[in-house]
This record gives C-alpha cells, sequence and structure tokens, in this order.
C-alpha cells in the first residue's frame, strides 16, 4: 500500500463557466470560496474562484469507468451492460435488489471457502479487489458504502491572494507578475427564448438586423448555422458575406423576444493549481489512476452550464510525492507501473466480468 500526493499547475485553455447557483441579478456568478492570506503581517480574505471537487472526482470517475470497461471488453461493439451496473460505475450509487443471492455466490466462488454477506467487511475487501474504479473513489451499493481512496481538490485559481498554497516544487512554474484573483473573472453575454411571465430577466427586443449580427458572430457558423439555413431556405451558402448578403434581403422576418443575461466566467489563461491524495493505494489502484491522467494531458473538460459550453484546462507541470518513501518524486510520463495493471486484468477478468454481470 503507498499514499501519494499529486500537485498539478494547470492553465484554462478556454473560459470556463462554473455556477455555484449564486445570482446578481441577471448575472450567474463564478463557484467562489473564502480564503484567508496574510499581507504585511495581517490576516485577510478573499473570495476565491473555485472549480468544485465534486465535479473534477465525477471526471476522474468517469475516466475510470471507461478504460476499466474497455479492458473488460465490455466497449466492443455487441456488448451490452445492465443500467444498475453503470449506474454504479459512472455515479458511485446502486441497488442490488432480488441480485444480492446471485451475487453473494459469486462472491464465495472468488473468495473461496470464507462466506461472505453484502454488507460486511469482508463484501468490501471483495468489491475493491473486484472493481478498481469503485475502490478509488468510492460507491454506495444497498448497506454497503464505500469511502474512495482518492481526496480530490478543487481547482483553486492562481493569484496574488493564493500562490502561498503552492508547494516550493512548484513555485518556479508560475507566470511573474501575478494579479489578484479578480482579475480573471469576465463576463459572457448570453440570450434565451424569451419569456412574457418572466419578469426577473432582462428583456431584449431584437431587430432584424440586431438578429443577423447574433447569427453571424455564432462560434459555431460553419459546422451549424450555415447547414440550417441550407435547411430552412434551400440555398447553399460558404461564407459569412453570403449568408449576410442572402439574409438582408429575406422578406417576413418579425423582431423576436429574447431574454438577456450574463454568466461570470474564469478567462483563458487563467493559472490554476490542483491537488489529489491516493490514501493505501495499491499498485493496480495507482497504474489505473495514472492511465485516468495521462488521458488528461491533452485537454480535460471541466465546469458547469452545457448550454454555454463548459469549459477546458490543460495540465502543465506535476509533482508526485510518496509519502512512505523519502524524497520520493514520480511523474506522470513515468509508465513502469502500468504493466501493474494490466497483469491484475489478466489475473481478475473472468472473476470481475461475472462480478459486474451480477450487480
Amino acid at each position: 500500500m503507498r499514499t501519494l500526493i499529486f500537485d498539478c499547475i494547470a492553465v484554462a485553455k478556454t473560459g470556463i463557466s462554473h455556477n455555484g447557483g449564486e445570482k446578481n441579478g441577471n448575472m450567474g456568478l463564478f463557484r467562489t470560496e473564502r480564503m484567508m492570506y496574510e499581507k504585511d503581517g495581517e490576516l485577510k480574505s478573499v473570495r476565491v474562484p473555485q472549480v468544485s471537487a465534486n465535479s473534477l472526482r465525477s471526471m476522474l470517475r468517469e475516466q475510470s469507468a471507461e478504460i476499466y470497461l474497455a479492458d473488460l471488453g465490455l466497449l466492443e461493439k455487441g456488448k451490452s451492460l445492465v443500467n444498475s451496473s453503470i449506474n454504479l460505475l459512472f455515479s458511485g450509487g446502486g441497488k442490488l435488489g432480488d441480485k444480492q443471492g446471485a451475487l453473494e455466490e459469486i462472491l464465495k466462488k472468488i473468495n473461496g471457502k470464507k462466506t461472505t454477506e453484502v454488507g460486511d467487511v469482508l463484501f468490501e475487501q471483495m468489491l475493491r479487489e473486484n472493481n478498481l474504479p469503485l475502490s478509488l473513489f468510492g460507491c454506495a451499493l444497498d448497506k454497503t458504502m464505500i469511502q474512495g481512496k482518492a481526496d480530490v481538490m478543487p481547482l483553486i485559481t492562481i493569484g496574488q491572494e493564493t500562490c502561498h498554497i503552492v508547494p516550493d516544487a512548484l513555485k518556479d512554474k508560475l507566470p511573474k507578475g501575478l494579479p489578484k484573483v479578480g482579475y480573471y473573472l469576465s463576463n459572457r453575454f448570453n440570450t434565451t427564448k424569451g419569456n412574457e411571465n418572466n419578469i426577473k430577466a432582462l428583456r431584449l427586443k431584437m431587430t432584424k438586423d440586431d438578429m443577423i449580427d447574433v447569427i453571424l458572430a455564432k462560434e459555431n457558423f460553419e459546422t451549424e448555422v450555415l447547414p440550417t439555413i441550407a435547411k430552412h431556405f434551400g440555398v447553399k451558402l460558404s461564407t459569412k458575406e453570403q449568408a449576410k448578403s442572402y439574409l438582408d434581403n429575406v422578406e417576413n422576418v418579425e423582431p423576436i423576444l429574447q431574454m438577456l443575461y450574463y454568466t461570470q466566467i474564469l478567462i483563458p489563461g487563467t493559472p490554476l493549481y490542483w491537488k489529489i491524495c491516493l490514501r493505501d493505494v495499491t499498485d493496480a489502484e495507482f497504474d489505473l489512476f495514472m492511465q485516468c491522467i495521462e488521458r488528461l494531458k491533452d485537454g480535460l473538460k471541466v465546469g458547469g452550464k452545457h448550454s454555454n459550453g463548459l469549459g477546458e484546462i490543460e495540465i502543465k507541470d506535476i509533482v508526485w510525492r510518496d509519502v512512505s518513501l523519502t524524497d520520493n518524486k514520480l511523474d506522470v510520463s513515468d509508465k513502469n507501473t502500468f504493466a501493474i495493471y494490466q497483469q491484475f486484468m489478466q489475473n481478475k477478468k473472468d472473476a470481475v466480468l461475472e462480478f459486474i454481470d451480477k450487480l
């Protein structure tokens, strides 16, 4: 068993939308938490934009489940999983119902002569041994609740007030001349279909010219807007100039009523700090987690509110610390333990497949 601490510097590749439910008029505010910092010998507080640990944990859980099912061959064409198995692996919650007896028989077969009942300590041990994603990120299955071994912290914006939380091993990786954390927040303009009964939203009456300007400014213009124009008007256009010329001459376009609102976002280029602790993990569990991180190196989707687009971060610098060893650091590019996970899957595959089938 090993306990490791993962420290990372990441950067927002796009604007990140992550609302915590707070609003100011017609603006959805970015999720923040109050943090203390020292300045001129005095303690002060500041609201710091953060991406919640819960959303990051869910993303890692989904990655681990996809890897695990792919290695079991369950993502191949023609294979299927029951909904209860999918819910347990991807959300961490499940209920056995009338499958409890069948599952206990499988556990006895896997575990030899020892008796195993759902809800006892031995069942938790077998669940951890035969389903690494659940062991890493936890689950609730009937009477059994397993605490995950991965303690995932939030993504914290790095600014003048928060740079002290970054470990010394990564401080030389921080950009020079950090601004205050509030500098990284900006507003994103949004509209949605109007509702005469919604008096809380600011309403914007759009003229035909306004509508054309909004259409031409859409980011997905070539992939979605041009095909929509072709479908509704029966013309094939290839550029914004052609589209504007055509739409200017379309008759019988009525002004529409839209709701205008704003979403607070973290701007592209925002530096972020992320920390994860893996507690008492086996080599196979550590190996699976490293594969999740390897998958995320090229881009990690974070944030909330699909209608606005989420956001994407890029992991820049990573430091691993094994607290059970002296001065031992691991890099995400170090794959010398990946064979342990593959050997685990070869040895356990048949038992795990039968176990998952009965969940």
